[in-house]
């Protein structure tokens, strides 16, 4: 089994609005939402760093 770090740190940024939403230039970017947290997985993260984040946040959310 893979070793899983124990601690991820996680920023929440507030919402923004449409306007600044659609002004922006994430490009590749996928965001996640979990329970009003957003990840936003960049195009270089890995699949499997970007599963952890994930079930990370499932366990603390």
């Amino acid at each position: 089994m893979d070793a899983v770090p124990s601690f991820v740190p996680l920023v929440i940024e507030p919402s923004v609005d449409a306007a600044v939403a659609a002004a922006s230039t994430d490009a590749g970017v996928i965001k996640v939402e979990i329970c009003g947290a957003v990840l936003h997985v960049t195009p270089d993260c890995s699949p499997a760093r970007a599963a952890a984040l994930v079930a990370a946040l499932r366990k603390v959310l």
